[in-house]
């Protein structure tokens, strides 16, 4: 018997348990369909010649005393009149230092290669370094194409008197190749600026050095929506950037490395590959992508950055980051498209507290639902379709935001709380208002919050996670999310619960093992759910508590050596509790409070047996943990109320003594828990239905007193009758035979079926019949007299007697029958003897040990 105590209980909490059944898996995502990107970059090749010019030769000013603007515009002019798809201009920068005073324009088909030790500086206050030319004017992506920018340095050496400034820009083109280049020194902007472009690679560069408050991308991908956000490039006709490769590339001592931070409504940025690349020492985000779709942001390197990916698809502030698209915002819901497809794996991620980011996480993804927006059309602009694996983050603050997201995977990441840092009281894993998230096989250690928190949304999955020190709680559901799934997980050494469901949540929580979290292993307060096949240990509170009116379905779990109670139900609580296992809780196993109540489950299969006419028999299935058993009975009348009439506490039958025949009761079964101070009940048992029956004992019969011996059974056709209503065989009743084959007292049972119960028995005898078994018919002895006759067909032979002379008696002996056909004559004895006088046949047959003979003949 499970040991229970308990201090106080409502009469209340005996009431039916309301618990909700929750069906908690809805339709799961399919993370197979998220296949990130194919990108594959800038594609220039398929020329049949190349023509090269040195910008000395020009009069370019290597030493750097005089400005080389005009020299090296001279060197890419000359791709004008002969560069074209089948013709590159390779233009050379030689070694040595270049002054330009102003922009420098780039056009199709250029090759612009700076060998190495070159580095062009800029010298003006206002306006980029290099850009494209524009020479057409082309919206879309046809204006230049087929550029490489390959070696060297660019130096944007801004001044105190130097306005915001890129250092490179590019719009309205096709294929862009900037290679092995050191971009540096920019004031508020961007080092490369690029609107706009289809097939972009960007390869073993290195991007550094940065004044300012702005906080803007080294490598901004960006639309031609406006002239505030991309000036100088009309036509501004929301063209976005597609098929970027970004790789091998290093960004330092910066706010931001690349990436996107504001877009055209329903216009995305597409199939972008960000790989290979380390970012170090950054106050703000390595990589941050608005409206971007199809991307691999894979086997890159972050160190001691705010933020490591920022992946959004609106904003906290949506009218400062989103533009409104040149085709206004008719039929805009139809180019909405929340599927990102896009792939964040094996990436090293270590970020810090910074001064952009108080509060540092590693990566984000956002989406935001704007209701009654003065800026853009109401829309959930949510995000779905993101996995995130293999990665290794250390941080101080969180891992993973989500907000308002569905869809997202995060597995297999090695995720741990940087303690040796300034640290920050955030979550590990972070969830609001986000649906159909699964969290599995991941490692999280530490934390000054929770390992993983959910707050809204619905069916998420956390699972086969292993989870470490977190400093409140391994996994904390809250904010009424429903249809959530915790399974699977170990969590040890929480420094609160290791498992907290509140605030109207809903969970199931099954197979987790929790060990030493310093309060309770699994706490429901104010949640509701389903907690089976966890093992909750040694954990400084209990094992399970329930609080704050939650209802939980409780069974399989195991709560052993606990230092408080194995389950703790307070402040009227419900807890269905069956087939729990509880060993050495050092308070007990069970402890009821504060208006709570733990409750057993209905007894099921009620079923009832040897219905009579006055009693009858209960049986039900043993319900877990019960200590005994209410029964309670009525009958069918309207206004009949049920009444405890008996209670059980050995076994699971009962049988119900002094019924009334021919009349309907029903019952109903309810379990118990014996607590110290009172009773705790289950659920009632469904009702059953049951009517009395008329009782067959006292009848009578036409039954005869007598039948003949035949070696057969002997059975007869007779009537029963009851208060002289004659009964219907096979109906009303049915009949047993015994002892009806020999010669005696044959014995019939009459047993009631039907409407009818109990039995009654008669008697009938068996006697020997007096016919002759054979006839013989007399012949005149002579030497050749034979006896014959026609026998029976139960004889087994025949005793024949003889008279012989001298002789007063006959001297018997036994002969076989010979039958040849019992429809014929049968020989008796084959022939007579002359000193015969006569003699007398029988016939006989041995039954059940005795010999039963007919008559003499």
């Amino acid at each position: 018997m499970t040991k229970i105590t308990r201090t106080f209980i409502a009469s209340a909490a005996a009431c039916l348990f309301a618990i909700m059944l929750m069906t908690v898996r809805c339709f799961a995502y399919d993370y197979s369909t998220i296949t990130g990107t194919k990108a594959s970059g800038a594609e220039i090749s398929g020329y049949s010649g190349a023509l090269e010019v040195n910008v000395v030769d020009f009069g370019a000013d290597k030493k750097g005393k005089k400005d080389s603007s005009k020299a090296i515009q001279k060197a890419l002019d000359y791709a004008i009149d002969n560069g074209s798809n089948s013709v590159q201009i390779k233009v050379v920068v030689p070694k040595g230092k270049y002054r330009i005073d102003k922009l420098l324009e780039i056009y199709s088909n250029t090759w612009l290669y700076l060998e190495d030790g070159a580095t062009i500086v800029r010298n003006f206050d206002k306006g980029c370094m290099i850009k494209n030319a524009q020479a057409n004017g082309a919206g879309g992506y046809g204006s230049e194409r087929n550029i490489v920018i390959e070696g060297g340095c660019w130096d944007g050496n801004p001044s105190s008197t130097s306005r915001p400034f890129s250092n490179m820009r590019f719009g309205h083109m096709k294929n862009l190749w900037i290679k092995n280049v050191e971009i540096k020194n920019n004031y508020n902007g961007h080092h490369v600026e690029i609107g706009g472009v289809k097939g972009i690679t960007i390869e073993d560069c290195d991007f550094h050095g940065y004044t300012g408050t702005f906080q803007k991308e080294a490598i901004q991908l960006d639309t031609i929506s406006n002239s505030d956000v991309f000036p100088a490039y009309e036509p501004f006709d929301d063209t976005p950037c597609d098929n970027a490769v970004i790789k091998n590339n290093k960004f330092h001592d910066l706010i931001r490395g690349l990436g996107s931070h504001s877009a055209c409504l329903g216009v995305y940025y597409t199939n972008t590959l960000i790989s290979g690349n380390s970012f170090y020492n950054m106050s703000g985000t390595a990589i941050v992508l608005i409206n971007h779709k199809k991307c691999i942001i894979e086997n890159n390197t972050m160190k001691n950055v705010g933020c490591a990916i920022d992946f959004k698809y609106m904003t906290d502030y949506e009218n400062a980051n989103f533009h409104v698209p040149n085709s206004g915002y008719a039929g805009i819901k139809d180019r909405l498209d929340d599927n990102a497809n896009t792939i964040i794996r094996n990436n090293d991620i270590t970020v810090v507290g910074t001064y952009y980011y108080p509060q540092p996480y590693a990566i984000q993804i956002f989406g935001k639902k704007l209701e009654k927006s003065y800026s853009h059309p109401d829309y959930n602009y949510t995000v779905k379709g993101v996995k995130i694996v293999d990665n290794t983050i250390k941080t101080a603050g969180s891992a993973v935001r989500l907000t308002d997201v569905s869809g997202i995977f995060i597995g297999s990441n090695d995720i741990s709380y940087d303690y040796d840092r300034y640290n920050y009281s955030m979550d590990l894993i972070w969830l609001s208002e986000s649906s159909q998230v699964t969290v599995t096989k991941n490692k999280l250690t530490g934390t000054k919050q929770n390992s993983v928190y959910i707050s809204g949304g619905s069916g998420n999955e956390v699972s086969s996670n292993t989870i470490k020190k977190p400093g409140v709680s391994g996994v904390y559901v809250s904010g009424g999310s429903d249809k959530n799934t915790i399974s699977g997980n170990t969590i040890t050494s929480a420094d609160s619960n290791g498992i907290k469901i509140t605030k109207e949540s809903k969970a199931d929580v099954r197979k987790n093992t929790v060990k030493k979290s310093k309060n309770h292993g699994l706490i429901f307060t104010g949640g509701s759910g389903k907690a089976s096949d966890n093992i909750l240990e040694e954990n400084g509170l209990s094992g399970f508590m329930a609080d704050n009116s939650a209802s939980v379905e409780f069974f399989n779990n195991t709560c052993n050596k606990n230092k408080g109670y194995g389950i703790k139900a307070n402040k009227k609580s419900q807890v269905k509790i069956s087939g729990n296992s509880f060993a050495d809780n050092s308070k007990g196993d069970v402890y009821v409070t504060g208006s709570a109540a733990v409750l057993l489950n209905a007894p099921d299969n009620v079923k009832s047996q040897d219905i009579c006419s006055d009693k009858l028999t209960l049986t039900w299935d043993e319900v877990s943990q019960a200590d005994g058993y209410y029964v309670y009975r009525k009958t069918d009348a309207e206004d009949a109320e049920f009444e405890q009439i008996a209670t059980v506490t050995d076994g699971t039958s009962f049988t119900d003594y002094g019924l009334v025949p021919k009349t309907r009761y029903v019952y109903k079964v309810k379990a118990f828990l014996d607590t110290v101070d009172s009773v705790q009940e289950g659920s009632d048992s469904a009702d059953m239905s049951i009517k009395t029956k008329l009782t067959i004992r006292g009848c009578t019969t036409n039954m005869r007193g007598s039948m003949s011996y035949t070696g057969k059974e002997r059975t007869q056709i007779f009537d029963v009758f009851v208060d002289g209503e004659t009964l219907i065989p096979d109906v009303d009743y049915r009949t047993v035979y015994s002892d009806n084959v020999n010669i005696g007292t044959a014995k019939v049972t009459v047993i009631g079926i039907g409407q009818y119960c109990d039995s009654a028995d008669f008697q009938f005898d068996i006697t020997l019949k007096s016919d002759n078994v054979m006839v013989i018919k007399p012949q005149e002895l002579n030497s050749k007299s034979i006896v014959m006759g026609k026998p029976t067909m139960k004889a087994q032979g025949y005793e024949v007697a003889e008279a012989v002379k001298d002789k007063l008696d006959h001297t018997s002996h036994r002969e076989p029958a010979i039958v040849v056909n019992y429809n014929s004559p049968a020989q008796v004895i084959a022939k007579a003897r002359a000193d015969m006088l006569g003699l007398k046949v029988r016939s006989y047959r041995e039954l059940t040990g005795e010999t039963i003979y007919g008559a003499w003949l």
